[in-house]
């Protein structure tokens, strides 16, 4: 019994399984071979039934023949004489029926051929006797030719005679068969009594095994999970080396494991409460004011930069949204904050607290979620050092262009007209100094109105002039304006123009076709080739797109991005002279203003490919 103890949980249950299968199996047996010879019986009863039945009809059959025939005989009448062949044909029929059945059974073959002989001999001696429906007679004439008759007669005695025995034997059967079978069933049913006492007094033995060797080993791991919760001992391993047993060493581990987790888990809430409390203090010295709302836009707290900004605390809003803090037309803070959430950039507002001293904030709103439920972060950047900062800009640039430019264009004109001659002849010498200065004031001079363009494009002082123009010609007119530059390093300029037109002012589309052409020139290799198409893409926005291919060095790609930002190059090592890289800078915030796009890729045979983008004006 101990070692049944230790075996496996799969080998005792699988043990468990096979008993009641064995049991059944041998019930099984023994019920299939009560129930073969129940059906012996049942198919030997229902034959002689048969055997009887057909006995019956043959007798009945050749009873209404032999009354069918008298009535023909008396009354002459057709209609008895065909009777009397449809009852003769059935006994006929019968007959044979009766005679293959006894010869289909080895212990009712010799009957069944005698039968069927003395039957047939029986028909022979009916059809040759004066009582042959053939003989032209009557009842009265039936004596005469008595030795006919008496053949008739012995054959009918020998045929009734067989006919009984066969009805005889067949019933006798019957009786015999019939107590067989009462005595089989009611063997059977004690049989299934039996069976059914057996497979419930199994069930019940397995049902306590099932109980003392798994249930009850199993409750203890199931006390022991409630003990863990309520944070009680555990019960006394199990001494088992089963799977259950395996269960329990399992939850034991499981148990020390989720004990140390604890443990850990409250180190971790106390690192937790100090990185809290190190985040506050972080998010309070952030240089912004931070106020956490909800979807309506109620405020719900706000760190210490919005308290000092504005002078307030949370309980200024008192459940108010944070539009309270806004200053605009009321009409206008109507949405306000749901058009914050739905806008993706900041949004230049002016704020004002208690005092109502105003600040110039730029607003920004983020979705971020917080125990299941949703909640805006809403940033307030005070704008009031970068305002400071853009208007010493704006009077920077004003300094340049009115105290700068004038005196340096001025200075240029005098320099022209003295190396033109109109003050006097000079001498070769002064005359190239003076040509010196002449280019490095123009050089200047282009360097100040480059940057006063720039301003004003960051601005967006830009005016356009918007007009429908024919884009391939204004490209064919650059390539002939910039062929004479190509002489010196005897480029080759390679044109494709596909016809369209687009809305844009010609002036500046024509400046920046014209400054990605230079560069080309610039950093293409003598002898080299320049390709400069436009194509149409038709779309959901159709547009055209300007190429510029080169043979040029091409463009690094950690660069692509730099070279259309101000005072970068490519390679800020060379072509000083050429300026600080305000040109690229300037093409991007001119096509950026005409809603399009512009960027570099490299070229598949080496070198840099500089296109742009416009959206196409439908005719």
């Amino acid at each position: 019994m101990l070692s049944f103890l230790k075996t496996r949980l799969a080998a005792k249950i699988a043990l468990t399984m096979a008993i009641p299968l064995v049991i059944n199996l041998l019930l099984y047996g023994e019920m299939q071979r009560q129930l073969v010879s129940l059906e012996r019986f049942a198919d030997e009863l229902s034959v002689r039934r048969n055997i009887v039945q057909h006995t019956n009809d043959i007798v009945i059959a050749n009873y209404f023949a032999i009354q069918s025939l008298m009535q023909f005989k008396m009354f002459n009448k057709p209609s008895d004489r065909q009777s009397y062949r449809e009852y003769l044909s059935k006994y006929r029929s019968e007959l044979d029926a009766l005679a293959m059945l006894l010869n289909s059974r080895d212990v009712d073959k010799e009957t069944g051929r005698h039968l069927q002989k003395v039957g047939k001999e029986y028909l022979l001696a009916l059809d040759g006797s004066q009582f042959s429906p053939d003989e032209n007679n009557q009842v009265g004439s039936f004596f005469d030719n008595l030795d006919r008759n008496r053949r008739l007669k012995d054959a009918t005695v020998a045929f009734l005679y067989t006919l009984k025995e066969v009805g005889r034997k067949a019933q006798k059967d019957v009786e015999q068969a019939s107590i067989q079978e009462s005595e089989s069933r009611l063997a059977f049913r004690q049989f299934c009594q039996f069976v059914i006492v057996a497979n419930s007094l199994v069930a019940l033995a397995i049902a306590a095994l099932v109980g003392i060797l798994i249930v009850r080993r199993i409750n203890v791991v199931r006390v022991n999970s409630e003990r863990l919760a309520r944070g009680l001992p555990l019960l006394s391993p199990l001494n088992s080396a089963d799977e259950i047993g395996a269960l329990d060493k399992t939850f034991r581990q499981m148990a020390a494991a989720l004990n140390s987790a604890r443990e850990k888990e409250k180190e971790m809430l106390s690192t937790i409460e100090e990185s809290r409390d190190e985040l506050t203090m972080v998010i309070n010295k952030i240089p912004a004011a931070l106020f956490v709302t909800d979807r309506a836009g109620n405020v719900e707290s706000l760190n210490a930069v919005a308290e000092q900004l504005f002078g307030i605390d949370i309980e200024y809003f008192d459940n108010a949204k944070i539009d309270k803090i806004f200053r605009m037309k009321a009409a206008e803070k109507e949405g306000l904050f749901a058009r914050l959430v739905a806008d993706s950039k900041s949004v230049a507002l002016f704020a004002a607290g208690p005092d109502g001293e105003i600040v110039p904030v730029n607003a920004s709103v983020i979705e971020y979620h917080a125990a299941g439920s949703a909640k805006y972060l809403t940033t307030l950047v005070d704008e009031t050092q970068r305002l400071v900062l853009e208007q010493a800009k704006s009077d920077f640039f004003n300094m340049v262009s009115h105290d700068m430019r004038t005196p340096l264009t001025s200075l240029s004109g005098v320099l022209q007209m003295t190396i033109a001659g109109l003050y006097g002849p000079i001498p070769d010498v002064v005359g190239a100094k003076l040509e010196i200065a002449r280019s490095s004031s123009a050089l200047l001079l282009g360097m100040i109105n480059r940057l006063l363009e720039i301003e004003r494009i960051d601005s967006s002082n830009l005016e356009l002039k918007i007009e429908t123009l024919d884009f391939a010609a204004l490209v064919r007119q650059a390539g002939d304006l910039i062929s004479p530059q190509l002489e010196p390093k005897a480029l080759r300029l390679e044109l494709f123009a596909e016809p369209c037109l687009v809305a844009a002012d010609s002036h500046y589309i024509f400046e920046v076709i014209l400054n990605l052409l230079t560069n080309a020139i610039k950093y293409s290799p003598k002898n080299g080739l320049l390709s400069m198409s436009c194509r149409v893409s038709k779309g959901d926005k159709p547009k055209v797109t300007f190429e510029l291919v080169d043979q040029g060095p091409g463009v690094p790609e950690s660069k692509k991005e730099q070279i259309f930002e101000r005072f970068l190059q490519a390679d800020s090592s060379r072509d000083r002279s050429s300026g600080f890289g305000l040109g690229l800078s300037i093409c991007r915030r001119i096509i950026l203003q005409h809603g399009g796009e512009i960027g570099v890729k490299d070229a598949p045979a080496g070198g840099a490919v500089f296109w742009f983008s416009l959206n196409l004006q439908l005719a």
